[in-house]
């Protein structure tokens, strides 16, 4: 078999070596052996290779099927798959069945294969690095996945035909591999260690795999962090698995489009008042989950324009029974107002333009003053909140991150100006947001040298008197491999500090790894690129703590946040903000579980207050609206209520807002 696959290998290279990757193909070789005739079946292979190639045909695979595959036929399968795999984009390899390694090279066993002795590998199984061989002449991009680690009876009489002096060659599962750049390897667990078949329909491993395979954005070195997290559950951490990437660039098996935006925890829930008599409505009939799926999909689509034709278009589509239409009904007249104000506008100063200017330059000349400078918008909460949090990150001291500029945060915008030099006005500005972000020219990034050895490191923002200490090793003149890296630098004579450990690479943070911040933030887990990327665990030095999902620095996926003062929330995240389906919990007892956007329970979901209150049903920005059934204080509400209003007859109910505001 191997010599076989080699001359292949020869045969195709004279075509592979010189093909361009075709854009957008992806071909992949599946295969599952279970029935063997030699040992014992395996229950799980073959289920698992039909779940795995009906999940990637549908993510635009051309997928390559061989079930309880012969030597033979395992040559074809591969030959095949060869021949599909020239010049596309990306190659894959999955693999479910018998495996085993002998002196570090590991074989994949036909079902026909019987193993007696050494000379029997040469002939009856498949050597995993000739596959592998073929993938590299044909794809630029290379993912091999081994659910082939299971205990063998097949490895252990072959290592006892081997004698007492050579039984140790063959080793128990498979062994590390290590392969060219642009190849990624994944292991159900760890080499040198067996994995479990399972006892139900897929494998641990495969089961966790196909569970996040069709997940939109999850790049696959993400995926593979969320597998091994459930297969370590699953086994009560007895499997591990191990991967070994080399890939020169992300890979998505279902890319998707993020958006930006940022982190906001939700405030408590509103105290309910209600007023008035009487039975309560029969309730009627909500729409299905997946149309209520699809209608908040629109209007997420919609939620941030400020074109009133596209609230317009929303109420044309679902009209009366439509969740959000009070507030689309309310926002299209808001902003084709402000078009009509606008256009009025637009003409008044085009008549008045030339008044305008003479007054303005006539007062000016009688003063002796220039014309004043235009007012600096204001910044948001939401900004302040991210001026504060950049503040506590570098070292200073603004107080919580509570978007209130107070007395705290002023102080730490004039020392941080102090220590730039920069007028210290202790004001907050876009200007100071943009610095704090790195974004301003002044801090842009760059390739920083290390105090002793010279080796270049990442600097995402260079602060005055930087330096910088690295402790492991330099190739090609930047930080990689394992080491501990310190930041240090001087603020009105007192040094900070801020430190990595763990795992760098061409100069960043890539692999697992321990940052702590001057402040005494510290964050634990994953890492791309210099990122926060895959799974780790933020704590802050105020007592928040998330562990979960990460992209890009974000939080993103899913994951747990607890904050110092006891609120809960577990579920779903978009780009740091909670978005998606979770439940929240608040100290005082409050709890939601539902679908939320950008921060704010919206969708579908019940609120249960701690004083037994209940509102379950369609919800935008944190208030009922669209049919829901609440019971208050003992009374029950069930019809369609208005951003937090009920009304029928002379039953009334408020929940998030005022009787006012809904002119009861």
């Amino acid at each position: 078999m191997r010599g076989w696959l080699l001359f292949l290998a020869a045969a195709v290279a004279l075509v592979f070596g010189t093909a361009a990757a075709e854009a957008g193909k992806r071909v992949a070789l599946v295969v599952g052996n279970g029935a063997y005739a030699h040992t014992r079946p395996l229950a799980n292979p073959v289920n698992d290779a039909r779940d795995v190639a009906a999940a990637l045909r549908g993510l635009g695979f051309e997928v390559f099927e061989g079930l309880d595959l012969t030597e033979a036929d395992f040559a074809h399968k591969v030959r095949d798959f060869a021949r599909a795999a020239r010049g596309a984009e990306a190659a894959l390899f999955y693999y479910a069945g018998h495996g085993l390694q002998m002196e570090g090279q590991n074989y994949l066993v036909p079902i026909d294969a019987r193993l007696s002795d050494e000379a029997d590998l040469a002939f009856e199984a498949v050597e995993l690095n000739d596959v592998v061989r073929l993938m590299e002449r044909a794809a630029p991009a290379r993912l091999v996945f081994l659910d082939a680690c299971r205990d063998n009876p097949l490895a252990q009489g072959l290592a006892h035909s081997l004698g007492a002096t050579r039984s140790a060659s063959v080793g128990r599962g498979l062994a590390a591999v290590e392969r060219a750049a642009g190849t990624l390897i994944a292991y159900a667990t760890q080499p040198g260690n067996v994995a479990v078949d399972g006892t139900g329909r897929n494998s641990p491993f495969t089961a966790a795999f196909l569970k996040n395979l069709e997940t939109p954005g999850l790049e696959v070195n993400q995926l593979l962090t969320r597998v091994r997290q459930s297969v370590l559950a699953a086994t009560g951490r007895q499997q591990t698995p191990w991967t070994h990437s080399a890939l020169e660039g992300d890979f998505y098996f279902a890319p998707a489009e993020e958006e930006e935006s940022e982190t906001a925890a939700p405030e408590r829930p509103t105290e309910v008042a209600t007023a008035g008599a009487g039975n309560a409505a029969a309730p009627q009939s909500l729409s299905s989950f997946d149309e209520r799926q699809l209608e908040l999909a629109f209007w997420q689509s919609i939620e941030d324009s400020e074109d009133w034709r596209d609230f317009q278009a929303y109420l044309d589509l679902y009209g009366e029974e439509g969740t959000f239409r009070v507030l689309a009904e309310r926002r299209r007249d808001q902003f084709k107002e402000r078009e009509k104000q606008q256009k009025l506008k637009e003409v008044a100063a085009a008549e008045e333009q030339p008044a305008a200017e003479e007054s303005g330059e006539a007062a000016a000349q009688e003063t002796g003053e220039s014309m004043p400078a235009v007012a600096e918008q204001p910044l948001s909460r939401r900004q302040i909140r991210s001026v504060q949090a950049a503040l506590a990150k570098w070292g200073y001291d603004p107080g919580p991150a509570d978007g209130i500029s107070g007395k705290r945060t002023t102080a730490a915008v004039r020392q941080y100006q102090a220590d730039w030099q920069l007028p210290e006005t202790g004001q907050l500005s876009a200007e100071l947001l943009a610095r704090l972000e790195r974004k301003h020219p002044d801090t842009e990034s760059r390739w920083q040298k290390t105090v002793a050895g010279g080796c270049q490191v990442w600097n995402e923002g260079p602060l005055a008197k930087e330096t910088a200490s690295w402790s492991g090793d330099c190739q090609g003149g930047k930080a990689s491999g394992v080491g501990k890296l310190l930041w240090t630098w001087i603020r009105k004579g007192d040094a900070r500090r801020a430190t990595y450990e763990g795992v760098m690479l061409a100069g960043k943070e890539h692999g697992h790894g321990v940052y702590v911040w001057a402040n005494g933030d510290r964050y634990e887990g994953d890492w791309v690129k210099g990122d926060f990327s895959g799974h780790g665990v933020y704590v802050a030095a105020n007592g928040n703590r998330y562990e979960g999902d990460w992209v890009k620095g974000k939080r993103t996926g899913h994951g747990v946040f607890v904050w110092a003062n006891g609120n809960r929330y577990e579920g779903d995240w978009v780009k740091s903000e909670i978005s998606g389906r979770g439940v929240y919990v608040w100290a005082n007892g409050d709890r939601y579980e539902g679908n939320w956007v950008k921060g704010k329970h919206s969708g579908h979901g019940v609120l249960v207050w701690a004083n037994g209150s209940r509102c379950q049903g369609s919800w935008t920005n944190g208030r009922p609206d669209g049919h829901a059934d609440c019971l208050i204080d003992g009374e029950r509400y069930v019809g369609v209520w208005r951003n937090g209003c009920f009304k029928q007859g002379d039953w009334t109910a408020t929940v998030g807002v005022t009787r006012a505001d809904c002119g009861f």
